[in-house]
């Protein structure tokens, strides 16, 4: 695989996105005019070189001397790539209405829910009954199944981390889970629409439930800690950019 500069990185979304629109094969020469009303005009060697890169990725195949068509493949990156775009904008709008103190109460309840899941993990590790390992498993294979299919795995998140809080035994922690998990319900939505983590995400769940159907309390107790912390990083991302947003529409007004 060609390595790819973030410039060619950026020409490679913009093609598979004219791919995307286009029912038909599309040439060079059409390719680089739709990449020229996006603003950015490139050479032919150029586009070449991110041609051959998305050929050998396997998002795109050469049709004869009708030009570039996106594999399936590339017809679902091409969906996920338009998906984050979109919220790449919507968010910056988003941040702003949310504010600094939602966001921080949001960080708040994330520090209680490490404390308690990550106990949760190890309980449920050494008490999870085979019927629960099958739920987890279902449920992390549903998330896997969503992804796919360019969406986010949020419900799918929520419902593995309720299942982990039953499986654990211990219906006092379950309860103080729950509760904060529901005080917070709407901000973890946000969490989701705004692209928390959402490929490491599902990677923790499945440690999570391997060490889990392993028997590992260990190894579960850090995973929950791993992925938690990852979900608080997310977090305190969103707060540096929220003040750059601001900051941003402070000197355009």
């Amino acid at each position: 695989m060609l390595l790819m500069s973030p410039g060619h990185e950026r020409l490679a979304a913009a093609v598979l996105d004219l791919l995307l629109e286009s029912p038909h094969p599309v040439g060079g020469k059409a390719l680089l005019a739709g990449i020229a009303l996006g603003g950015e005009r490139v050479s032919q060697a150029v586009l070449a070189r991110v041609l051959l890169d998305l050929d050998t990725r396997g998002l795109t195949v050469k049709v004869g001397n009708l030009g570039r068509a996106l594999t399936e493949r590339g017809r679902k990156a091409a969906r996920r790539e338009r998906t984050r775009q979109e919220m790449s904008v919507w968010s910056n709008r988003t941040l702003v209405a949310v504010g600094r103190s939602t966001l921080l109460e949001l960080r708040q309840s994330m520090v209680a829910r490490r404390a308690i899941e990550r106990e949760i993990a190890r309980l449920a590790a050494e008490h999870a009954s085979s019927s629960d390992i099958a739920e987890l498993s279902r449920i992390l294979k549903a998330q896997a199944d969503n992804l796919e299919e360019g969406g986010k795995g949020g419900e799918e998140a929520v419902g593995l981390h309720r299942a982990l809080a039953q499986a654990c035994g211990n219906r006092f922690l379950a309860t103080a889970a729950e509760i904060v998990r529901t005080s917070s319900d709407a901000m973890e939505d946000l969490m989701f629409q705004l692209g928390a983590t959402v490929g490491t995400s599902y990677e923790h769940h499945a440690a999570l439930v391997e060490a889990i159907a392993a028997r590992d309390a260990g190894a579960a107790e850090r995973a929950m800690a791993v992925h938690i912390d990852e979900l608080i990083r997310d977090i305190d991302a969103w707060l540096g950019k929220l003040g750059q947003v601001q900051r941003a529409e402070n000197r355009g007004a």
